[in-house]
């Protein structure tokens, strides 16, 4: 019996056999104390685990509903940066084209005051000329009932009839006149630039005829009340005759009547006037020393001087 004691292989036999007789035991008696809380435990952690997938999916759910969301938003953004895009360019082509339609307001506005100031000046040019033409007809009818009278009297028919031919051959240069600038105020409407010309040479022009009258003011008097009213007084002393100063091209029955106011009877005192006689005559009249010097009334009185008629003043 000790020798089966001593022996290595029965020890490491017995220990075997307490060894699995423990194990056994030690399973036997784990099962009995802690398998049913730990299968609890594993209950609940199944639990847990399938409320986390559930949860999960959830979540991952609103994650895909969100991730749509988030792309639509992108996409509507997109559209909405080109529409952006779109009405900024809108926006800049509508700023230039609004500032290019107040320029050309602008432009347009101003050339329509220029045009009105310009009409406005040439309606009252042709108010003008229509006065003129009154007077002118007035005259017309007055000359023609004098032409009666002096019909009916036989006297100096034939150089009566060389004045009403003189005026109307002077009707008829006013009336193209008139008619020549009713031309021109239509053709203006049309052609502003040539009319632009026009309008500045002519009021260069008034400006030089105002300055002239200006300077030769306080001169015509003395002028007018020299050699000329002494011709006149003489011409008086002869015979109280005086010519018939229509006769001159360019002096009509009203200054006919100007120039015997002023003491200028005869062709005589026309034929002596000087550059200050004819700017001092002009400034009576109303008319411009241009027109005397142009239609040249001394050279013709000179030339009238050698048997010119007479009408009894």
């Amino acid at each position: 019996m000790d020798a089966l004691v001593q022996d290595p292989l029965f020890y490491w036999l017995a220990w075997a056999i307490a060894t699995l007789i423990g194990l056994v035991v030690g399973w036997s008696l784990r099962a009995a104390l802690y398998e049913k809380p730990i299968l609890e435990a594993y209950e609940r952690s199944e639990q847990d685990r399938n409320a986390l997938a559930r949860l999960y999916s959830q979540v991952r759910d609103q994650h895909d509903l969100k991730e749509a969301d988030l792309k639509r938003m992108s996409l509507e953004i997109g559209q909405m940066r080109q529409q952006l895009s779109a009405f900024e360019i809108e926006r800049a082509t509508w700023t230039a084209s609004a500032q290019a339609e107040a320029a050309k307001l602008a432009k347009a506005q101003a050339e329509a005051a220029f045009y009105a100031e310009k009409i406005q000046f040439l309606d009252d040019q042709l108010g003008n000329l229509r006065s003129r033409n009154a007077e002118h007809g007035k005259e017309i009818a007055r000359l023609h009932e004098e032409l009666n009278a002096w019909k009916v009297l036989n006297r100096d028919f034939n150089g009566m009839l060389r004045q009403v031919r003189t005026l109307e051959e002077t009707t008829s240069a006013l009336e193209t006149e008139r008619s020549q600038l009713q031309q021109q105020l239509d053709a203006a409407r049309i052609e502003i630039e040539n009319l632009q010309l026009e309008v500045l040479r002519k009021r260069s022009y008034s400006e030089f005829s105002e300055k002239a009258a200006t300077a030769s003011a306080p001169t015509s008097r003395n002028i007018l009340a020299g050699p000329a009213q002494a011709a006149g007084r003489q011409g008086q002393s002869d015979g109280d005759h005086a010519d018939d100063l229509k006769i001159i091209n360019g002096i009509m029955p009203f200054a006919e009547q100007q120039l015997y106011a002023l003491g200028i009877y005869t062709f005589a005192q026309i034929s002596q006037w000087d550059d200050a006689t004819v700017a001092a005559v002009a400034e009576a009249l109303g008319l411009s020393p241009r027109q005397i010097i142009e239609e040249d009334w001394v050279g013709q009185a000179r030339h009238l001087m050698a048997g010119p008629p007479k009408v009894q003043s």
